[in-house]
Formats: C-alpha cells, structure tokens, sequence
C-alpha cells in the first residue's frame, strides 16, 4: 500500500494493521486521506536527489507553491478568480459550477498560448538573471 512505502518511518506506519481499526478493517477512506495528507509529503530531497541521479549538473530551484509566474494552468485559475470577482454575485452565486463550465469553455488557444509564452519569458528573464526582474521579486518578498 502507498501509505506504507512513503510515511516517513516516524510515524509508525510500517505495516497494514496500522492502517485498520480494531476489527481489522481498513480505515475509513477520509482518514486514510488525512494520513496521506499531513504524513506522507513530497520531500524535496528526494525529488533534487533524483533529478541528480539523471545528470549531477542539474540543479532544482524551487518556487513558492502555486506561483503564477511560473505555471500557466495557475494564470488561467488567477483569471478564472478575476472573472468571478466581476460577477453580479447574486445572479450567479447559487450557479458557481455552470459559471465556472462557462469560463473554461470560453478559454481558446491563444489565452493558453499567451499563459505558456508569459510564464517562458518570466523564466528566460530569471535565468539570464535579469536584475529588474529579481529586484522587483525581492522587494515583495518572493525571490
């Protein structure tokens, strides 16, 4: 069980009875889920010391979780969240799914298009360490 391979040993999760109340059935799924949860994280030891099994020059740079900057499926949620915020509220607040449905549908091509080529030209920048870019980043705290 992947429960089992990946909690870090602390946590006592060595074998499947710890994963099963007392009549021997497996927890329930929600709990199982909180155990996955707050005890089995990626670790990025583990993901540097496997991209270095590959080739030793590479390097890992990790960025703050949900970057937008760096990630284009987080710039189309950034819009989705723009999009909302331009709701009259209570027309659309009991419809979230179909708004939502309504915005993804009317993404096109070139919307990912311009997401992909904003997070290529932010990365370009930061590698050639371009220092308007890093000093902005700085000043708010990211870099």
């Amino acid at each position: 069980m992947w429960i089992l391979q990946h909690a870090p040993a602390e946590y006592d999760y060595n074998d499947i009875s710890t994963l099963q109340d007392e009549d021997g059935n497996l927890l329930p799924k929600e709990r199982l889920k909180w155990i996955v949860k707050n005890h089995c994280h990626n670790h990025p030891g583990k993901i540097e010391k496997l991209i270095k099994s590959y080739d030793k020059k590479y390097r890992v740079e990790f960025t703050p979780p949900y970057w937008p900057h760096v990630a284009p499926p987080e710039l189309m949620w950034n819009n989705l969240k723009l999009d909302y915020r331009r709701w009259d509220s209570n027309a659309k607040i009991n419809q979230v799914s179909a708004s939502v449905r309504q915005f993804m549908l009317a993404i096109t091509p070139k919307d990912c298009e311009g997401w992909v080529r904003h997070t290529d030209e932010f990365c370009s920048k930061i590698a050639k360490r371009d220092e308007a870019i890093i000093q902005e980043y700085e000043i708010q705290g990211v870099l």
